[in-house]
């Protein structure tokens, strides 16, 4: 078997799942991504099957790999967005991705950049570094609600973490009913009484932009915008003009509409309170072993699928 591998958190972290694949006797290529279209098509060896992390898998790369002796693409992590599904699915390629992976390393993720924005950990840690001692007033996070946007895996971990911190939970999630958390149909039903929006959405055509100026339009003046979903879920212009104009207070976000980073981002150096890491919220030793593992396993499945092998 001839597997491509372009996840460089599969590459570059250690784990049981650089024994594992060894043990499967593939021959592996690695290619560091994300990749775009051009690139993947550029890609000359012909495979049996792809580990993708979040390349651009369009209707061009579909047709490189449609042949029968390939097998599938197993997505290292959860989102598929970067995968034209519906076409996939046209052509006969399966598609496995690693399905509820991720949902407590990010939830408990959403809660570092909450405490470390709340408690100011990050300024004080600066100010001492530097020999000083400016104190700065955090504030609590009891008593406070935070609105989850996607009532997933994800989406209701960040819950039950919310509620050991004693604050109020509501949600926004039309394919989940769920009796004992209050729910909203629209988030600009309840955004007038929330502390923290926390997005955990997938990223398809109804969710793009889904937050923007409209939607924030009656949402508190200390409103504090939580992404690990997609750069794309929020509108990236509006956010920096109601940071500007005082209409939130802060946007943490892990994910950004173009990635890697360029300082040509509107985000870039723009406001103090826009906390970014690089798309690291599941990115823990002990997950991305988890990810890889099971990415791993469901590429087996792929190839022990294939009836032409």
């Amino acid at each position: 078997m001839k597997i491509l591998i372009t996840s460089t958190s599969f590459q570059d972290t250690k784990g049981k799942h650089h024994d594992l694949i060894q043990d499967k006797q593939w021959e592996i290529f690695y290619l560091r991504g994300p990749l775009s279209s051009e690139e993947l098509i550029g890609f000359n060896e012909k495979i049996n099957g792809l580990i993708c992390g979040d390349d651009e898998i369009n209707k061009l790369v579909l047709d490189k790999f449609h042949y029968k002796n390939f097998c599938g693409i197993s997505k290292y992590g959860i989102g598929l967005d970067k995968i034209d599904l519906k076409y996939a699915d046209e052509i006969g390629i399966k598609i496995k991705n690693c399905s509820g992976v991720n949902s407590d390393t990010v939830a408990e993720h959403v809660f570092a950049k909450i405490l470390s924005f709340t408690k100011n950990l990050h300024s004080h840690y600066l100010n001492t570094k530097q020999g000083l001692w400016k104190r700065f007033a955090g504030s609590d996070l009891k008593d406070k609600t935070i609105m989850i946007v996607g009532f997933g895996s994800i989406g209701s971990r960040v819950a039950e973490i919310a509620k050991v911190f004693k604050m109020n939970v509501v949600y926004v999630d039309p394919n989940v009913h769920c009796p004992h958390t209050k729910s909203y149909e629209k988030i600009s039903d309840g955004i007038d009484s929330v502390d923290f929006l926390s997005l955990h959405t997938n990223l398809n055509k109804s969710t793009y932009h889904l937050i923007n100026k409209e939607v924030l339009d009656k949402c508190k003046s200390d409103l504090v915008v939580v992404n690990t979903s997609r750069g794309d879920v929020v509108n990236q212009s509006d956010i920096l003009h109601l940071l500007n104009s005082k209409k939130i207070r802060a946007y943490l976000t892990d994910v950004l509409s173009e990635e890697p980073m360029t300082i040509e981002n509107e985000l870039y150096n723009s406001h103090n309170n826009i906390f970014i890491t690089p798309h690291t919220a599941s990115r823990t030793i002990d997950n991305v072993e988890n990810q890889a593992i099971e990415s791993i396993n469901n590429m087996q499945e792929l190839i022990n699928g294939n009836k032409f092998l």
